[in-house]
């Protein structure tokens, strides 16, 4: 009988690497497709419209009750009430983002296709750093489009009273900017808490009392209370959005550090818990 070489007998297992564009790629596809990050876009960009509104209405209302609606929005919107109302904006719109980014890595384990991801690329790091990448990226955007939105809808009233100007300069573009900044962050933050969970539900009451309840209770608490809510990401986040010649650079630099930490410190505790135990 013929001898046969072994080593046309066995094949020698080989490991493909799935590089980060590729992983971004596919997370971008998984994304796109899932109805709950497109409706949760939507009703961020709706939210948005809908305090932008609110300027309209009281535009509209003002004359009908003999009031001057200039005199009323300066009153209660400041002297640029355009770039008040886009950091009114940033500051309503966190907490969807963040569902935003948690429903980019929880929503995959209640469905199975987070099994799969893992079962292609077993090396957990790249596929929670894709993560993170799309997060930000998501988060980003979301947050230029509901600027977009804001300035759509509310800038035309206010150009017809004589209050358009302030938006398009230099601290309007840093207002929009920096809004667009914290979102990123709050996003990427939404997504690295999520992958702490093992279901939605646990992830997105952890992330929304984050976001909503602790800055309500902090500062009920003596002494203490007042200055911990100051660090919250909310805090941190809305002081990106305010114009730079109001707050000054150091609490624009303060809030940034703050947020940059928050988001440093979740994604590294994510990266390591998201390595070590099952998913």
């Amino acid at each position: 009988m013929r001898n046969t070489d072994m080593s046309t007998l066995t094949s020698t297992p080989t490991t493909h690497r799935v590089s980060l564009p590729h992983l971004l790629h596919a997370e971008w596809i998984k994304a796109a497709t899932v109805n709950a990050t497109r409706w949760t876009t939507a009703v961020t960009l709706a939210l948005a419209a809908f305090f932008a509104g609110t300027v309209l209405l009281v535009i509209g209302v003002a004359p009908l009750e003999g009031e001057d609606p200039s005199a009323l929005i300066l009153e209660n919107f400041g002297e640029r009430p355009a770039l008040s109302v886009l950091s009114f904006t940033f500051a309503v719109v966190p907490a969807l983002v963040a569902l935003l980014g948690l429903l980019l890595v929880s929503g995959e384990r209640g469905t199975g296709t987070l099994a799969v991801t893992l079962a292609a690329v077993p090396r957990r790091t790249p596929v929670l750093v894709a993560k993170l990448l799309l997060s930000a990226a998501a988060g980003f955007v979301v947050g230029l489009l509901a600027a977009g939105v804001t300035i759509a809808v509310v800038q035309p009233g206010l150009a017809g009273i004589g209050l358009g100007d302030g938006l398009w300069t230099a601290v309007g573009a840093q207002v929009v900017l920096g809004g667009a900044v914290s979102s990123a962050a709050i996003a990427v933050l939404g997504t690295a808490l999520g992958s702490l969970f093992r279901n939605t539900a646990g992830a997105a009451g952890a992330v929304l009392s984050l976001l909503l309840i602790a800055p309500v209770i902090l500062p009920m608490i003596p002494v203490i209370g007042s200055p911990l809510s100051q660090v919250l990401p909310t805090s941190a986040a809305a002081a990106l959005s305010q114009p730079i010649d109001t707050v000054g650079g150091g609490t624009l630099l303060t809030g940034g550090l703050i947020l940059a930490a928050w988001v440093a410190v979740s994604a590294v505790v994510a990266t390591v818990l998201w390595k070590r135990r099952d998913i």
